[in-house]
């Protein structure tokens, strides 16, 4: 793909005003990817305009919390109203670009990618396996995003030997409740809405929309294409950016998550002034 209207980068936001960190992340955005069609995804009591921005308002209920957000980019109106794309850039505020490698990537024709979870990096919900990826800087095929939530909706009973599975992961008195009634109830939970059941088993190993999309998504659709974790590091990093650009041969990634959180200082060289 080298059709610039064929993606838009999506930038959710809910406050009035943005921190000093917001609008270096906005300068990189928009020097590096100010040609492309950018849309401002924000709740429907906010006025905000930025320079260079379509509008695109949801309810206000979902911008209330982490878990209204990641509820948001799991919801099949969300990737619905961005379908005349065929890639969408998810690119939140903590993020930075550093050259415009967009139609680069979309044209590896990857359902998704963001940051990898290497197994270096020691994190627990990656169980010494290496995952990708971060949904806070991430490229997504917008047309296979609403295959699996259409999907989800046609046939949820397919997903309950899944889920099963994330049983195994859960406290003990969750475990204990696995008789007909209690998977009666995940199944109701789960056709209201796929992330739902995440919240209900106390959100388990998968705490964020990204982890739905990395781990449980490929779960039940083998043919959801995500970037081989190593090739993602050249996509973007998030935790341990040092270790990160040793592994990327010392060469920058295209973007990155998270960089005023996870180690500030090995950043600032690189923020545009």
């Amino acid at each position: 793909m080298s059709n610039p209207s064929n993606v838009a980068v999506i930038v959710p936001f809910h406050k009035g005003s943005l921190s000093r960190d917001e609008s270096i992340s906005l300068r990189h955005l928009n020097h590096f990817l100010g040609p492309y069609e950018k849309f401002l995804v924000i709740p429907e009591n906010l006025s905000l305009d930025l320079q260079g921005f379509q509008k695109m308002v949801f309810p206000e209920k979902l911008f209330r919390s982490v878990q209204s957000y990641n509820y948001l980019l799991s919801k099949r109106d969300f990737y619905l109203t961005f379908k005349r794309y065929e890639y969408i850039l998810i690119y939140q505020l903590d993020s930075l670009v550093f050259s415009d490698q967009l139609l680069h990537w979309c044209s590896q024709g990857y359902d998704y990618i963001g940051a990898p979870w290497l197994k270096e990096f020691k994190l627990p919900w990656t169980e010494g396996k290496d995952l990708v990826g971060n949904g806070g800087f991430s490229l997504r095929k917008v047309e296979t995003f609403l295959e699996v939530l259409d999907t989800y909706e046609k046939s949820p009973r397919r997903f309950i030997p899944i889920l099963g599975r994330l049983l195994q992961r859960v406290p003990h008195w969750i475990r204990r409740g696995r008789n007909a009634q209690a998977r009666r109830k995940i199944l109701s939970d789960f056709k209201k809405h796929p992330f739902g059941v995440l919240n209900w088993l106390e959100r388990g190993n998968c705490n964020g929309e990204d982890m739905f999309w990395s781990i449980m998504v490929p779960k039940f659709s083998p043919k959801f294409k995500k970037a081989p974790p190593r090739k993602a590091l050249s996509f973007s990093f998030e935790f341990n950016p040092r270790l990160s650009f040793q592994m990327n041969h010392k060469a920058l990634p295209f973007g990155c998550h998270a960089w005023a959180k996870y180690d500030r200082a090995f950043w600032e060289p690189y923020l545009l002034s």
